[in-house]
């Protein structure tokens, strides 16, 4: 559904660049932007924020553990369907991802473990993908502890997009030296 949504808006607007399109999402959406970029070429740099990238890690970890698996598993158990488990999770795709991404997540994230971002991390790295993972010490799910982390995300989600989209990396670049 989104890649059909964002294939109709850019085939409507002209004005729009195909090659500079940007995605990002949190938590199930955070989920979800991993699992758009490795089954998908259409974003040219994406955000992650404390999503899930192994259903399976999560099953035994996150705070809604193996009761997600009623909403979001269809009702599967990892040891019964491990393809299942295997195709639903980005993780497990992440040699299919070319996009540049970035994690960010909260250290002391309850709901789903800053381990979801680790591994597509330490995944993405091993593979030499353009991928970066910015965690939040005290931050729980959300990042929105304090004002001044809501604010610091918010702004480094804008300078990751102004480096891979606009070309105006200088921000970005000038945070890591």
């Amino acid at each position: 559904d989104i890649l059909e949504a964002v294939a109709k808006t850019l085939a409507q607007h002209s004005d729009l660049d195909a090659a500079k399109v940007g995605g990002y999402g949190g938590s199930y959406g955070g989920f979800m932007t991993m699992w758009l970029v490795s089954h998908s070429k259409t974003f040219a740099a994406a955000v992650s924020m404390y999503g899930i990238s192994n259903l399976a890690s999560y099953y035994g970890d996150g705070v809604w553990g193996f009761t997600y698996g009623d909403q979001a598993m269809a009702a599967n158990l990892p040891w019964q369907n491990p393809q299942w488990w295997t195709d639903h999770s980005p993780l497990f795709s992440a040699d299919d991802i070319t996009t540049p991404l970035l994690l960010m997540h909260g250290e002391v994230d309850t709901n789903v473990p800053v381990g979801e971002s680790e591994q597509m991390f330490t995944a993405l790295k091993l593979l030499g993908r353009p991928v970066e993972l910015v965690r939040f010490p005290g931050e729980d799910h959300g990042l929105r502890g304090t004002w001044a982390n809501r604010v610091q995300h918010r702004t480094m989600l804008l300078e990751w997009f102004d480096k891979w989209l606009k070309d105006q990396g200088a921000a970005w670049d000038a945070r890591w030296k």
